[in-house]
């Protein structure tokens, strides 16, 4: 069988800045129960069975929950088409390390 989960992801760029200018970490959505790291998650999987097979980065928000930043950035980061394009596009090529949120599939070996 084949799983395939997404996550928010606790050491994206913006977490990345925000702690960088000395800001405490932060949850980026309050829709998750839990955000994870990339090795967290891939770890999670690897522990119950699954062979980790390709993860991606979803979205691109650099700015996201940075206090002074967030505020003026998000009104066109979330409601101009272009601009989401872009950051999805840019998030889709970043490692998935650091982009905002993740998509992973795992394997169950045969």
């Amino acid at each position: 069988g084949t799983f395939i989960a997404t996550a928010a992801n606790r050491d994206s760029l913006n977490q990345i800045v925000a702690r960088k200018l000395g800001f405490p970490p932060f949850k980026t959505s309050y829709q998750h129960v839990r955000e994870f790291t990339v090795d967290e998650f891939a770890t999670l999987l690897r522990d119950r069975g699954l062979a980790v097979a390709d993860c991606r980065g979803v979205m691109l928000y650099p700015y996201w929950g940075i206090p002074g930043i967030d505020e003026v950035v998000r009104r066109v980061t979330d409601d101009d088409d272009e601009l989401v394009e872009i950051l999805r596009d840019m998030g889709s090529r970043i490692d998935p390390r650091h982009a905002y949120g993740f998509a992973m599939r795992a394997d169950k070996p045969a």
